[in-house]
């Protein structure tokens, strides 16, 4: 990851961090990169920290930190956490509308607002990004599919999106950037169920 940001990211660059947990991403592409940062964190926890972080960091002029889940579209969703422990990954972000195993578990949930990134790109009249970074640790398919509008824009060059290793989602996810001329060059060491996958925009 240091290592794509270090070759592919510019000053004046702007990098959306999908799944930015507390932060260290987000930061080192503002601040080591001089890269205009979007930071999304859904989990309440780690969003506090996120921006403690920042503020600590005095990026808050290079950093904008959104506490909302990004999905295939608008609702409020539940958050299922894998744990209550501060910069803990592996939560899943439900549908507002389904997803019945994730309603009836019995693991601690927080509630947020969600929005496909075409709108909260929209909404927000946020800038088009030059580089993407997911990392979720599920439904990556789904922020995806609602990002068509992002995809594509030529302004945006190249993706790293953690990548679960279930068939059928990283087919989903790979033939949907692959039909928007972004092309996977490398792969990284694979973490658990998801191996992060590099893509950049074939001209």
């Amino acid at each position: 990851m240091i290592a794509w940001m270090d070759e592919h990211i510019h000053p004046g660059d702007c990098l959306y961090d999908i799944g930015a947990n507390v932060g260290v991403f987000s930061l080192y592409a503002a601040l080591k990169r001089g890269a205009q940062v979007i930071s999304f964190e859904p989990e309440a926890s780690n969003f506090h920290f996120l921006n403690r972080n920042i503020l600590h960091n005095n990026a808050s002029d290079k950093i904008k930190a959104l506490c909302i889940g990004l999905s295939d579209s608008e609702g409020i969703s539940p958050l299922v956490l894998s744990n209550a422990s501060l910069g803990d990954s592996g939560h899943a972000l439900g549908s507002h509308d389904g997803d019945e195993e994730i309603l009836d578990s019995t693991s601690p949930k927080e509630w947020c607002l969600s929005f496909s990134l075409n709108e909260i790109v929209k909404f927000g009249n946020l800038p088009i990004p030059t580089h993407i970074k997911i990392d979720t640790d599920t439904f990556e398919e789904r922020i995806i599919s609602g990002m068509s509008e992002i995809l594509a824009n030529p302004v945006l060059k190249s993706l790293v999106v953690e990548v679960p290793n279930d068939e059928n989602r990283a087919k989903q996810i790979i033939e949907t950037l692959n039909m928007n001329n972004f092309i996977e060059t490398t792969s990284g060491v694979p973490t658990g169920s998801h191996q992060n996958k590099f893509f950049f925009r074939h001209s």
